[in-house]
């Protein structure tokens, strides 16, 4: 009987050693390392692309609803406590602030609602006043500053006496005290039947042009609670100037003909030079030349080229039908440069703030050659 040998094989196991881990493990973090800052943007800008897409979406909803019920919509903003202007009955307003609607005022800066004086089936003088969403708040990180506020402000004041006021603001509160309904002063902006923005009161309802706002990138401090569990009236604290300078601002634009929201510009912060021209204007040219040599000079803007010709005596004749100044300036009535090399986000601001002035002013802008 023979006897064959056994051959025993090794068995070889594949793995690593501790040296080689090691090198891998300081690989995947080397890599890990180069790929954080676009994994920072794409969460940073996650924040920013959801206010966005929320505020115009609820903008053109008003639209829609305004162009479907044949009647106004309004966008309304809820402003600082001391901002509310309460024009009738103050001291019930005041205790209606601390009582029915003291949530709200949690809201400052941050939130805002839609609102319709008339629905229909509404009989002239009989209005349903009826808000048509509850009140939503901005994303947190973003809210509407001080400036913003004032210019949707000023927005409802081109309406004159005709200025809508709130005696509720929410569908189930009272709307105050016997026959004196109590009035608040809030910021909205107007879309009439035809989906434009307008102001209240005036014949047809004109269309006040087009219109800019921001959004800005940061926190409210909202009121303090008191010993009953409720806001103080107060003011919310918003940022100082001087550290929302220094925030990105996020720059809508409502279109002055089709009433539509939309977004400006991706990053309006970039440094984009543009060239603005006055087409036409209800306001003195000279005055408005005066105004857009006090933004300049507040806003610190030392590269912007301003220009005074556009407004000199011989550039505009007479009055139209609308009230406004005829350019007769040149034989190809090509408006001059009123102000040139200045960046996107200070174009908007700029026409923001010339709007306060005068809401019909129609600009034309575009960006200046390399």
């Amino acid at each position: 009987m023979m006897n064959h040998p056994v051959t025993h094989q090794r068995l070889k196991r594949a793995g690593f050693t501790l040296v080689e881990l090691m090198a891998v493990i300081a690989v995947m973090l080397l890599v890990l390392k180069l790929a954080l800052p676009s994994l920072k943007g794409l969460m940073g800008g996650a924040p920013e692309l959801v206010a966005r897409k929320q505020l115009i979406g609820d903008l053109n909803q008003a639209r829609t609803m305004a162009l479907r019920n044949g009647t106004p919509v309004y966008v309304v903003f809820m402003p600082l406590f001391t901002e509310m202007q309460p024009v009738t009955n103050v001291q019930e307003a005041k205790h209606y602030l601390s009582t029915e609607a003291n949530g709200l005022l949690g809201g400052q800066s941050v939130s805002y609602a839609l609102y319709a004086e008339y629905l229909p089936g509404d009989q002239p003088g009989t209005p349903s006043r009826r808000w048509l969403t509850d009140w939503k708040r901005l994303p947190d990180g973003f809210y509407l500053a001080k400036d913003d506020l004032e210019i949707i402000h000023l927005s409802a004041e081109a309406s004159g006496s005709s200025r809508l006021v709130f005696s509720n603001l929410q569908n189930d509160h009272s709307r105050g005290v016997g026959n004196a309904r109590r009035g608040l002063k809030l910021p909205y902006i107007m879309y009439n039947s035809r989906g434009e923005l307008a102001a209240r009161g005036n014949p047809g309802e004109l269309r006040v042009g087009g219109f800019y706002l921001s959004v800005t990138e940061g926190g409210v401090f909202q009121p303090g609670i008191d010993a009953n569990g409720k806001y103080k009236l107060e003011d919310a604290e918003r940022e100082p100037p001087e550290v929302m300078v220094n925030k990105k601002r996020m720059w809508l634009e409502i279109n002055g003909v089709t009433g539509k929201a939309d977004v400006v510009e991706e990053d309006p912060g970039l440094p984009r030079p543009y060239v603005m021209r006055v087409h036409t204007l209800r306001v003195d040219p000279a005055t408005m030349d005066g105004h857009i040599r006090e933004w300049i000079v507040k806003n610190s803007a030392g590269r912007i080229i301003h220009n005074t010709d556009w407004a000199s005596n011989g550039m505009w004749g007479n009055r139209d039908s609308r009230r406004k100044f005829i350019f007769i300036g040149n034989r190809d009535r090509v408006r001059p440069v009123a102000v040139a090399r200045i960046p996107r986000n200070k174009l908007m601001s700029l026409i923001a703030y010339l709007r306060r002035h005068d809401p019909e002013v129609e600009l034309n802008y575009q960006r200046m050659d390399p």
